[in-house]
């Protein structure tokens, strides 16, 4: 019959037109999403002390702690050994910036891992500490972390949940309006992840700090190889390396990224210049306070 006939040759003339609009909103979708990446990230450059969110990992950190015991002092005197060197390398007026909200927390425990919550305050955990072979190795971890500190991006990942909020409560001019709101939003940032670019960026960073500090920039695809050799399982427990790429990836981006400052010439790293102590006796003491 004549209509079913023109209804037919009208489907067939506009199949386009259907993927045409399928294509356009979702490129408008993710036009959005980038859009209130941004957004979130201005909220907090522009809206956020870091006073504000330094009382917020002041909230969070007995969340992450647990009934977990802080470690040996001279595992904190060694880590923080290794982060001092590092910040050492950054502008002066960065160093003035988290001067006062920046620490180092070494806790009790096997796990290997190691985070950083807002305004740089920075867990470390014992478990780590044991299995790096060289100081270098955790200067990678802390490095990466780092890169987080230094682009707020903990306080990011809670912007966007609350982005709104804390944009009202800064336009009325009291940032402590929705205090109580913002801080038990603060409570999931564990189970928060870093998005991929975060991640990539803080590999980069990280390797050339820890570079630039004088440390091995090949202990950082070197320890996550270590890791993965142990069984690909137990980078699950690691958070730097919880979000994209896979861990594989990550590696052979790590060992790209050096070879790529190396091509362009690198000082050849010595350890004992950059790490006052015995290694190896720092090792036993961690996997001592653990049981091992």
């Amino acid at each position: 019959n004549r209509r079913s006939q023109e209804a037919d040759q009208r489907t067939e003339r506009y199949p386009l037109t259907h993927v045409g609009v399928l294509v356009f909103v979702i490129v408008v979708c993710i036009t959005l999403w980038h859009s209130l990446t941004y957004v979130e990230a201005a909220i907090v450059d522009h809206c956020v002390p870091l006073t504000v969110e330094a009382q917020i990992a002041r909230h969070v950190e007995p969340n992450f702690l647990g009934q977990r015991q802080k470690a040996d002092t001279k595992l904190v005197a060694a880590v923080q050994q290794i982060l001092d060197r590092l910040v050492a390398q950054w502008p002066k007026e960065r160093q003035e910036q988290f001067k006062e909200t920046m620490s180092i927390t070494v806790i009790n425990d096997k796990t290997i891992n190691a985070f950083a919550l807002p305004a740089g305050r920075i867990l470390v955990f014992s478990g780590l500490i044991a299995a790096a072979e060289r100081p270098s190795q955790v200067a990678a971890v802390v490095a990466h972390e780092l890169s987080h500190v230094r682009h707020r991006d903990g306080m990011k990942r809670i912007a966007g949940q609350v982005k709104w909020r804390i944009l009202y409560a800064y336009l009325a001019g009291d940032m402590s309006a929705d205090q109580e709101f913002i801080l038990q939003r603060a409570e999931s940032l564990s189970s928060m992840k870093y998005s991929r670019s975060m991640e990539e960026r803080a590999d980069r960073e990280g390797l050339e700090l820890m570079i630039k500090a004088g440390f091995d920039g090949r202990a950082a695809a070197e320890f996550f190889t270590i890791m993965y050799k142990k069984g690909p399982n137990i980078l699950d427990t690691l958070t730097f390396l919880s979000d994209h790429p896979a861990t594989p990836e990550r590696i052979k981006y790590l060992k790209g990224l050096y070879e790529e400052m190396e091509a362009q010439g690198l000082p050849k790293a010595d350890e004992s210049k950059v790490f006052n102590g015995d290694w190896e006796e720092i090792r036993r003491i961690a996997r001592q306070g653990v049981g091992n």
